[in-house]
């Protein structure tokens, strides 16, 4: 009965015409609407807001026109239009027709009884619904409401859904669960209406029952097929689901998977803030397959695993990666770039990465001390007018973007800050540290960065906001090495032959002024910012000038200077990142214009002090070693050599650059230092902030495998993160027992890792580690055998 009811048999010629694409066969309660021979969507004929929600997925997605939609539901092409229009401004709530006068119409007493009675007997939902009288719709959403829905349930639903559907082949199956998710058609559980239709129902279900799994979440009979899906996807198309459960392994089966290693960082999920942020900040796509937990999985993994971007996942085994996903396949390009299209939207990406650094600093063991600043250059090879800053990397001035990066003591990177364009250290440091407050514990901490934030208007600034500072002194001159008292001297591991000398410096403030003809030029301001110097006498004779305005009663020397020192951490970060993770590859191509009060260094007259200088340089090799007898105090000797340079053809060559000289300086008075960068743009943030994020997570994941490597294995900081790579895509099979998820994974390269990996594993099991969103607790052994 339910195959007649839901999907009846259709051939050639059966069915009603809706456009090209799209035909309807209806019997006396259902409409079914078909898609190129395929069932996408059932609704009651008496329920209006699913038909109304129908009609607008048909036209945005492009499967039939207005006119054509009208013809088929009996309506004109206005009211089609005007449904549209109120999906697009109040999402499905604007489909609800608006409160009339009169008595609602409510479900009673007596008929909710007789739906509980009917559903304990075991009746079929769209039974009950025929012989009460009532939507589908309607029944669902007071099963839903009152609790009462029972595992039956949600096995029938699935059923309705999927038992008659046809198979799906890979590229028909991700186009249905991504059809409707982009742009503002993305609908959030804050559009659904109280009494959903059937399409709609059990989209937020989830959020009424937070703690209460479903059976079907990890549904171990062995009759589920964790390679077979397509009933979810249909599912998921008909609205009864946001997210596919995961399946990882039938009941009784034992199976060998790729990437088993990978269970390792999936077992850490559970004390890490990552999918629980990521569920409140992004909340839902709406109906999918492909949910925020897949997605956010996927990404996380892909990083793990060193699949670069997007793109790369094409030449990996999707079933493989589905595995560790608990679904039957990851998803394909074309659906991460729509589904990451949909969270760009939401311009939400600073509040994850907000939010995972708070919740980080509170689970970290030790109070948040020191944060090391930094800036990366991310080199930009496309057409766009883009601009140009020096990259110390390549020690060259390149077009890209310039982000800071906030890594605690020991390289852990907290969140990374855009520049609009490429500003320098100097000017927004103190903008970065007080949007970063909330990151902070109730100590304050202590602010480490490198000569490119030295400026004592900036070291003003920070103090008075009550910072603790700590950076190098840049231009600073020798002082006297008697000075330097002799004695062995620990600084991180080195030593050094004398012992630091400290002073107090004072360094005057200069701040920017405009003239009156518009220039700006460097003023002094009368004050001055007293620093706690300190000299390092190296082996090599050279001398490390620190300031801090730590006293020595809060911090001796010594650790200033290791704290100082230990950035080479946070130097190391970017590099490691490039190079495993693709920190720079460009996650976006599209731009944005830049903010037209930024101004920038004018081309022109960059060009011309060039110029100047190139001049100078010619005139300085003409005239040779002439030059210092002609700025010397001998006037008669002087004026002799000028004589002997007009009459020979240097004099000439000279008057001639000298002239030119005249011209290009009284060019430069004339045009501004400064321009609008108006016409420059830069790259959208959005889509580089998210990946930022989560490579942010998946390289703190990766940390705490290696951390729990250093307890069984010293040399952790040369090839740690090499030995814990290696063990997450390493093989290994997977079998469910006592509700119990087993991974047992192959012998490692050598026999020392294959025991370091047992310890890991060890480590693991002590945590009684959950997979996500299921029951299912994470065992894992190393297979040890010959």
């Amino acid at each position: 009965m339910i195959q007649e009811i839901l999907f009846p048999d259709f051939h050639a010629g059966q069915g009603t015409k809706i456009s090209d694409k799209c035909y309807y066969i209806d019997d006396e309660l259902t409409r079914c609407i078909l898609v190129n021979g395929i069932p996408l969507y059932l609704y009651d004929l008496t329920d209006k807001v699913a038909e109304r929600h129908v009609c607008v997925n048909l036209y945005r997605n492009g499967l039939a026109t207005q006119l054509e939609l009208a013809n088929a539901v009996n309506v004109t092409a206005r009211t089609i239009n005007n449904w549209v229009r109120a999906y697009r401004d109040k999402g499905a709530g604007g489909l609800i027709d608006k409160t009339r006068p009169g008595a609602p119409i409510k479900l009673t007493a007596k008929v909710k009884k007789k739906i509980k009675r009917y559903r304990r007997e075991r009746m079929k939902v769209t039974e009950i619904a025929q012989v009460m009288n009532l939507a589908l719709g309607t029944v669902c959403g007071f099963l839903y409401s009152s609790k009462q829905k029972s595992p039956e349930l949600i096995v029938e639903e699935e059923s309705l859904v999927c038992d008659h559907a046809p198979k799906l082949s890979e590229s028909q199956s991700d186009q249905l669960c991504t059809s409707e998710e982009v742009g503002d058609f993305a609908m959030t559980t804050d559009e659904v209406p109280e009494n959903p239709p059937a399409c709609l129902i059990a989209q937020t279900a989830h959020l009424d029952n937070a703690n209460e799994l479903s059976p079907m979440l990890f549904s171990t009979s062995d009759v589920v097929d964790p390679l077979d899906r397509n009933d979810d996807r249909m599912a998921a198309v008909l609205g009864l689901i946001e997210d596919a459960p995961p399946i990882v392994v039938a009941q009784g089966r034992i199976d060998r998977i790729e990437f088993a290693g990978a269970f390792m960082a999936v077992a850490l999920l559970q004390n890490d803030p990552y999918l629980k942020i990521a569920k409140e900040v992004y909340r839902s796509f709406g109906a999918s397959f492909y949910g925020i937990r897949s997605l956010f999985m996927t990404l996380l993994l892909m990083a793990l695993l060193r699949i670069k971007n997007c793109e790369k996942i094409e030449s990996y085994n999707p079933e493989k990666l589905g595995r560790i996903l608990g679904l039957d396949r990851s998803p394909c390009m074309k659906t991460l770039r729509s589904k990451l299209g949909v969270l760009a939207l939401r311009n939400k990406a600073s509040l994850f990465m907000e939010r995972l650094a708070q919740e980080r600093i509170q689970q970290a063991d030790d109070p948040l001390v020191s944060v090391y600043i930094d800036g990366h250059v991310k080199k930009y090879y496309g057409k766009f007018k883009l601009g140009k800053t020096y990259s110390a990397t390549i020690n060259k001035v390149v077009k890209g973007s310039t982000d800071y990066w906030l890594n605690l003591a020991d390289g852990t990177p907290l969140i990374c800050v855009q520049c609009q364009f490429n500003e320098g250290m100097t000017k927004v440091l103190t903008e970065i540290l007080n949007n970063a407050k909330t990151l902070y514990t109730d100590q304050s901490p202590i602010i480490i960065f490198d000569r490119g934030g030295y400026s004592a208007e900036l070291f003003e600034e920070l103090i008075n906001a009550g910072y603790k500072i700590i950076t190098y002194r840049k231009n600073g001159e020798k002082i006297d090495e008697s000075l330097f008292e002799k004695g062995k001297t620990k600084i991180n591991e080195r030593i050094y032959d004398y012992q630091p000398y400290e002073h107090t410096i004072e360094l005057e403030v200069y701040e920017s002024r405009q003239s009156k003809t518009g220039s700006e030029y460097r003023a002094a301001t009368g004050r001055i910012v007293r620093l706690r110097e300190i000299r390092i006498l190296r082996q090599d004779g050279g001398q490390t000038a620190i300031l801090t305005n730590l006293t020595k009663e809060k911090m001796p020397a010594v650790k200033v200077a290791g704290n100082l020192f230990s950035r080479w951490t946070q130097e190391n970060f970017p590099k490691y990142m490039i190079k495993e993770y693709n920190l720079d590859h460009l996650c976006c191509y599209g731009t944005e214009p830049i903010d037209p009060a930024l101004d920038h260094p004018n081309p022109e007259y960059t060009k011309l002090v060039k110029q100047s200088g190139d001049l100078s340089k010619k005139i300085g090799a003409l005239l040779g070693k002439k030059a210092e007898t002609l700025t010397g105090d001998n006037i008669e000797k002087a004026q002799q050599e000028l004589e002997k340079l007009k009459k020979n053809s240097d004099g000439k060559k000279i008057a001639m650059l000298l002239k030119t000289v005249k011209e290009v300086k009284s060019l430069l008075a004339k045009i501004p230092k400064r321009v609008s960068a108006s016409d420059y743009k830069r790259l959208k943030p959005e889509m580089r902030h998210l990946s930022n994020a989560i490579k942010i997570s998946a390289f703190h994941i990766e940390t705490k495998l290696v951390k729990l490597l250093g307890i069984y294995y010293k040399n952790t900081a040369k090839d740690g993160r090499s030995i814990v790579a290696a063990a997450l895509r390493s093989s290994g099979s997977i079998r469910i027992k006592s509700n119990c998820l087993v991974v047992c994974l192959e012998k490692q390269a050598t026999p020392k890792k294959t025991r370091l990996i047992q310890s890991i594993c060890d480590e693991l099991n002590e945590m009684d580690a959950k997979y996500p969103n299921s029951n299912l607790t994470i065992n894992f052994k190393v297979d040890c055998k010959n």
